[in-house]
């Protein structure tokens, strides 16, 4: 984070609610001013206790991150924020479990493993991330999220909301759970492996049992993902992902192995539809690009891509994409797969366009009489011209 950067986060209370937090800085230093929303919908300005007076650029960040994770702790959501939301619970070592052996396979090694008895089949969307979620509210951080490695990595806001719904939803309880979280904000829940402060020894079947009662109401945005056990469930599930593009999870049965062994297998579907898009816009808070191609001059959004750790995309860059299908006005399941060396406006595949519902050859249907002849039909003529 840059320190000069004004940072920003809107919450409700379980209470209903709402304010805002945001840091400000002086010639003297930073301070967080807060911002109340009265029931008469006035707003009421307010330095915030933990900033009486200004502090140094160094430590703003930290002390914002510790003040919006008090509110967490004690059940709010977040709604908005500017913030890059990363925290990492240094002292406490049970936030990193195990490494789960998540990995992508050949689809021959895939295939034996479904007539096996000893995996079952998850379904989950594509490129989605996976990690482990530690909710602790006498931790640190109320909340944090992990690669399955272990490894701290930033989520973005609309799956911090989602998780936010579902710390409130705990009440305290400490769990850590194997999730993957959309690019929509939803958070799908894979496996439980830690209840309390104790590794669970349950087998799977009984691991998404205690989920599911878990998570027996409605959260918002937030689904148990339930196994595939039979040969005939697992193979219809991976020709039922060769249409969709959503990614198949192996997952040993039994109880959660060492970190040695491999508990899951992910398999990436291979999505065979390519096409050229340009960059609209590039969040770094959710970490995914907007995407966009040009419709007879008129750049039209079509989808969204997480944005690729191997490579930098910035606003307006042309980039070749992997999807796994398009309907009416939208791309579905977007890869990035390659940067290219133009910055020009990017049209719409025509073949494409028709698919999903773009017109690329309007006509004029009536020719008003106050108008000569070659004051309409612009586009038609343009287009007789060109063709």
């Amino acid at each position: 984070m840059v320190n000069n950067e004004a940072l920003t986060v809107a919450l409700v209370t379980k209470d209903g609610k709402t304010f805002e937090l945001e840091t400000k800085r002086g010639s003297q230093g930073h301070i967080i001013e807060l911002t109340e929303v009265t029931a008469g919908g006035q707003l009421k300005k307010s330095f915030h206790p933990s900033t009486p007076k200004p502090i140094p650029s160094n430590i703003i960040f930290e002390m914002f991150k510790s003040v919006v994770n008090n509110y967490i702790k004690e059940g709010s959501i977040i709604i908005d924020s500017t913030m890059p939301f990363k925290f990492e619970n240094n002292g406490d070592k049970t936030n990193y479990p195990l490494v789960t052996g998540l990995d992508e396979v050949k689809e021959h090694e895939l295939k034996d493993k479904y007539s096996s008895d000893n995996y079952a089949v998850q379904v989950v969307p594509a490129y989605g991330v996976d990690a482990l979620v530690s909710f602790d509210s006498d931790a640190q951080y109320a909340i944090s999220v992990m690669s399955p490695a272990g490894i701290p990595i930033c989520v973005n806001q609309r799956n911090m909301a989602v998780l936010c719904k579902i710390n409130q939803y705990l009440r305290g309880r400490k769990l850590i759970v194997d999730v993957q979280l959309a690019a929509d904000g939803s958070v799908y829940i894979k496996d439980i492996y830690y209840d309390g402060c104790d590794r669970t020894t349950c087998s799977l079947e009984e691991r998404i049992k205690l989920l599911n009662e878990t998570f027996n109401r409605a959260i918002p945005y937030t689904y148990v993902v339930n196994p595939l056990y039979s040969t005939e469930e697992k193979h219809i599930a991976y020709k039922s992902c060769e249409i969709t593009g959503k990614e198949i999870v192996l997952v040993h049965k039994e109880a959660v192995r060492d970190s040695n062994q491999l508990t899951r297998v992910k398999h990436k579907m291979d999505l065979k539809n390519e096409t050229t898009l340009q960059v609209m816009t590039v969040c770094n808070v959710s970490n995914t690009v907007t995407l966009c191609a040009y419709v007879d001059g008129i750049p039209i959004e079509l989808g969204r891509a997480n944005n690729p750790l191997d490579m930098v995309v910035e606003e307006l860059d042309t980039v070749r994409v992997k999807f796994s299908s398009a309907a009416t006005g939208e791309i579905k399941n977007i890869e990035i797969i390659s940067k290219l060396d133009s910055d020009e406006p990017t049209p719409l595949d025509p073949v494409l366009a028709r698919k999903m519902g773009f017109n690329l050859h309007p006509r004029s249907v009536r020719e008003p009489a106050m108008f000569s002849s070659d004051e309409i039909g612009f586009l038609d003529k343009l287009e007789q011209s060109t063709d």
